[in-house]
Order: C-alpha cells, then structure tokens, then sequence
C-alpha cells in the first residue's frame, strides 16, 4: 500500500528537476532505551516503534534483522505508513563477529582465503532472507556494517574486490529483483570506497560520521547524482544554531530530492531534548 510517507521517500530516492514539497526524515537506529524515554505502557517492539515514529513525525524507519524472526506476517501493519527498511548485518561485521577485530585484520593481512566459506555461507542466509523481507511488505534492506575508522577502511582495495563486491552484488542483485531499496552504512572514514559500494547498485548512503568528518556536500559532488543520501545533522556534536543551519543547507541543497533528513549516528537516550526537538519538533507536544 502507498501511502503519503513512503510516497515521499521514493520521490527522495530518485531525485529530479521538480521540487520536493519537503524533505523526508528517517532513521535507521532508534534505540529502544530513547523510546522508553518518551512511551508509556507495556507496548512491544515493533509498538514502540510504530509509536516513537508518529511522534517524530518520520517517513522512513528501520527494523533490526535480529527482531525479524519475531514478527508475524500480519503484524507489520502497524508500521505499513512508513518507509520500512530492515537493517542487515554486512560481511565484515559478520567476519567480526566470528573472529573478533584484532584477528580479523591479522586474517585479512595473511590469510583471507579462510574468509570465504563464512562469507559464502551468511551470503546464503541473507539471499533466503530476503523473499521474506518482501514478503512481509517492507520497502528496502539497509547494509549495517562499520567498514572503516576514522582515518580510513580496515581493508584494502584488493580486499574490497576479492571479498566485499561479491557479497554487496549478490545481496544488492537479489533485493532489486524483489524491488526492494537497498541502503548501505558505515561508520568511520569510508570516501574512498563509496564510488565502488555504489557502482555495485546501492541507492542510499548513510555514512556521515560527524567524527571521521564525513561530509555529505563533498560526495555529493564526487558521485556526480548517482546515488541518494539519509542523515547528516550532527545532534551530539553540534550546537543548536549549527544544527538550525545544516537543516536550512540540506533543505536548500537537496530541494529537489536526494536526502532523507536525520541524524548522523542515529537516536540514543543521551541526545539532549532541545538538540532533538530542533531536527523533530512534534517531539515537545509529547513529552512523558
């Protein structure tokens, strides 16, 4: 069902010469500590989120892979409004997971051929996966997997070729067969792989780490309109005059779409009241 917010999203995500009545707003992580900071009652998760998103007043939110195999088929109708995506763990975080950094990295420098058969294999789960994620109604999959610090990628180029471009382009061909948007994010200092992580068919990039000084505007010109972009208003580290101004920038800039309006790391229970309010002010009319 299309519905007014998920309408606008789209329109975001293929941007064109006519503009936009406004920006939309996501998030991909809303930790549920920050919902319980505004809720009341015994609600579930997918509630909560439903909830947290009409008093944001989102168009786009995100669901954690991990909470997929708790849903029912029919429970996604409380958050059908909205641009739904669910956030899938990417490869290197899988190798992370299995290995842990320090090993990781020594795997990756001398022997990343033992790589392989866990990439193969999460490769595999995540294909079945997603006729489900289609299934169930949901618009697209974000690739959640922090590739890089604050100086640059944890991996070379070579790796990138031997190792992470198989994954995205299995992972990226089946979701588009299914209609499905694909969204990618990292963390980190990660420029200098994006040009490649869109040329393998992502149509969204959340990767404005305000710490790395990420920034939207610069890629933006590199990649020419090639893919769209979500994020970029720092609430942590700004103030509340710099946070008034990225808001007038990306509304100016992107007019005629391209950018999904929100946080650049997401909405913890640590972000201050009026920082937040400024980005989403419905927020103050319901207050606990």
């Amino acid at each position: 069902m299309e519905t007014p917010k998920r309408e606008i999203v789209r329109k975001a995500l293929r941007p064109g010469s006519i503009p936009l009545t406004r920006l939309p707003k996501g998030e991909l992580f809303i930790y549920e500590s920050f919902m319980d900071r505004f809720l009341t009652g015994n609600l579930d998760f997918l509630q909560k989120l439903t909830e947290i998103s009409y008093l944001l007043d989102l168009d786009m939110v995100a669901i954690p892979y991990e909470k997929l195999q708790s849903l029912k088929k029919g429970s996604f109708s409380f958050i059908s409004a909205f641009f739904v995506v669910v956030n899938i763990q990417g490869i290197f975080s899988t190798w992370l997971k299995h290995f842990g950094f320090i090993e990781t990295l020594r795997i990756i420098a001398r022997d990343s051929e033992k790589l392989y058969s866990l990439s193969e294999r999460y490769t595999q789960e995540v294909l079945k996966c997603l006729s489900v994620i289609k299934e169930y109604g949901f618009d697209g999959i974000a690739i959640v997997d922090d590739v890089a610090g604050t100086t640059g990628p944890f991996f070379s180029k070579r790796i990138f070729d031997k190792l992470f471009r198989p994954f995205l382009l299995k992972i990226i061909e089946k979701a588009k067969s299914q209609d499905l948007y694909v969204f990618f994010h990292s963390d980190g200092y990660v420029e200098e792989l994006l040009n490649d992580i869109v040329l393998c068919g992502v149509d969204c990039l959340y990767t404005w780490d305000p710490v790395a000084k990420m920034d939207v505007y610069r890629v933006k010109n590199l990649l020419s309109g090639n893919v769209s972009f979500m994020g970029t208003i720092d609430l942590m580290g700004s103030d509340k005059k710099k946070i008034e101004l990225e808001i007038e920038r990306a509304e100016k800039e992107f007019s005629k779409g391209g950018l999904i309006l929100g946080s650049s790391c997401g909405l913890s229970e640590d972000i201050p009241v009026e920082k937040l309010a400024i980005l989403y002010p419905k927020i103050l009319n319901n207050m606990k």
